[in-house]
């Protein structure tokens, strides 16, 4: 890893493992995604920014690569404590910003959606409950600059180009720096598995989904990266075969899905025949990779979506 990024390992309460957080030692230095608001997090996040000789009181710039509560939720409290300067692409400010409101109305929105898609009206409410009992993680934080693609950031004279790479989120980033072949990508692209792209919904001009994230992937590809900086699990130098894998997953999947649509099923029956035997945590998880690849294959021609008042169904075109 450059000399110029230090891994910091924040734990988390999610089946994924901690999350990375970076620290940009420019001067000042700074920090990509924070981590959660937990006891354990926010204390792990003091003392290995001290240990590095950076003390949180010094950290100058907070970037976040997208709106998820496991990547910003203790950023507010960062930002009190720092005075640091906040940023985040425009897409996912708001979420950033307007947690728990702007998250629980996106919650609320999407249990909605997954009802029309066959999911049980029980277990939509246990989920909402599920997440709404994980909001605490996170508190609000402003967001001092609206980030676009193309941007450069300036984290204290280490130099980032911003990329936009949507569909794991709307405002998904990865951060470029060209002059160490280095490439932060956020929780686009993980080593050691696959993040999920989870799908469009309401806003069908999202930009969310597999087709989105794909075409992320085919950009990260072009890069001449010599090491990726993941949100999640150790660092990585093989990006072109790590995104050629995550590319023929989604690809088998699709298929998957495909394979399993029949004119009686709804997108909900579809898990329990592609993920059977998940833990409620994973429910969602399992049911956005299903909805997504529909999407994916509407947008190829392959399926057709009809709609009524109180339904939502997907049928082979």
């Amino acid at each position: 890893m450059p000399d110029l990024v230090e891994r910091l390992s924040i734990p988390t309460p999610f089946p994924v493992g901690p999350t990375n957080c970076y620290l940009v030692r420019g001067d000042p230095p700074a920090i990509v995604d924070p981590g959660p608001l937990t006891d354990s997090a926010t204390e792990t996040l003091e003392r290995k920014l001290a240990e590095a000789g950076c003390p949180l009181e010094r950290i100058g710039a907070i970037v976040f690569t997208h709106g998820h509560l496991d990547h910003f939720g203790q950023g507010g409290r960062a930002k009190g404590r720092s005075g640091a300067r906040t940023y985040a692409h425009a897409a996912d400010a708001r979420l950033i910003e307007g947690h728990p409101e702007t998250t629980g109305k996106a919650s609320s929105r999407y249990m909605e959606y997954a009802r029309r898609l066959g999911m049980p009206v029980e277990l939509t409410e246990k989920l909402e409950r599920h997440y709404h009992g994980i909001f605490p993680i996170a508190e609000p934080c402003p967001v001092d600059e609206k980030l676009s693609d193309g941007a450069r950031i300036d984290l204290g004279g280490v130099v980032f180009e911003v990329l936009h790479t949507p569909g794991h989120t709307r405002g998904s980033v990865s951060l470029w720096h060209e002059a160490s072949a280095t490439l932060l990508t956020g929780d686009t692209l993980l080593g050691s598995v696959t993040p999920n792209a989870f799908f469009a919904g309401y806003a069908s001009d999202a930009e969310m989904g597999p087709y989105h994230y794909l075409r992320s992937l085919e950009r990260l590809a072009t890069l001449p990266a010599r090491i990726a900086l993941p949100g999640h699990g150790k660092p990585f130098e093989d990006v072109k075969g790590t995104v050629e894998r995550v590319t023929i997953h989604h690809h088998e999947r699709k298929r998957e899905v495909l394979a399993a649509l029949t004119e009686e099923r709804s997108p909900y029956d579809l898990i329990a025949l592609l993920f059977p035997r998940l833990p409620l945590s994973e429910v969602w998880l399992g049911f956005a990779e299903v909805v997504g690849h529909l999407e994916l294959l509407e947008r190829e021609g392959a399926v057709r979506r009809e709609e009524t008042p109180d339904r939502v169904r997907f049928l082979r075109a």
